[in-house]
């Protein structure tokens, strides 16, 4: 949608500018997306089930309604991008993912509904390049792993918090293809398609490893993004 909504803006600039020409090497650009997408949290609910399944142990009566949702990714993603001779680059930032979903529980014959927020701090290290353009916009695309840390699952549900899971940390791969439209010689509007597999390591209970028996699964991260942001270019 959000690329059907851009397009006009390609043929409004087509009269205003030559099309810009490939980053001169060793430019800096500064970025920053927002990105929404899905992700499959597929070990997360593995591991809540497992959760949930060591506490009816305990209370019979607690019986879970469904499985947790996924819910959906937004990410935050500020980014330097370094560009190379042969129309390659280098890119790299720092970003904030959030995932957000819930589960219904029963406790006996009241039901209570919980809800989640997932949250992880990316690094991520592409090398990529630019294979075209068309007026004033340019095409690009990249590679490369990404870390997680500060990975976080916080619960809660109707009458009041629960615990809190964490995993020290993680990783994985991204690739994204994209366009800069470009309003001036220096700004430009972008619009990425990301694709992340990423997955932190198991979590833990309040900072302690439960039992071998229990498996409290990761954040799974994996799934595909779009992101609408902006870039400024030093050069």
């Amino acid at each position: 949608m959000l690329l059907v909504l851009a397009a006009p803006m390609l043929f409004a600039l087509r009269s205003r500018a030559e099309a810009k020409p490939a980053a001169k090497p060793y430019d800096i650009a500064l970025s920053v997306t927002m990105d929404v997408g899905t992700v499959s949290m597929d070990r997360f609910q593995t591991g809540m089930q497992n959760f949930a399944d060591d506490l009816r142990a305990i209370n019979p009566e607690i019986a879970i309604v469904g499985s947790p949702d996924s819910g959906t990714l937004l990410a935050f993603t500020p980014r330097f991008r370094l560009s190379l001779p042969h129309r390659t680059f280098l890119e790299a930032g720092i970003g904030y993912l959030r995932n957000t979903g819930g589960i219904r529980v029963n406790i006996g014959d009241l039901p209570a509904n919980f809800s989640y927020t997932n949250t992880s701090v990316e690094i991520p290290l592409l090398f990529g390049g630019s294979f075209g353009h068309y007026k004033t916009a340019s095409f690009f695309g990249a590679l490369g792993p990404s870390i997680l840390f500060r990975n976080r699952s916080d619960w809660s549900y109707d009458r009041g918090d629960v615990s809190s899971f964490s995993a020290s940390r993680g990783g994985g791969l991204e690739f994204q293809v994209g366009t800069d439209v470009f309003l001036t010689e220096r700004v430009s509007l972008q619009v990425i398609l990301r694709y992340r597999v990423s997955r932190s390591t198991e979590m833990t209970l309040r900072g302690e490893r439960l039992p071998p028996v229990q498996d409290l699964g990761e954040l799974d991260y994996s799934g595909i993004s779009l992101g609408v942001g902006g870039q400024w270019h030093t050069l």
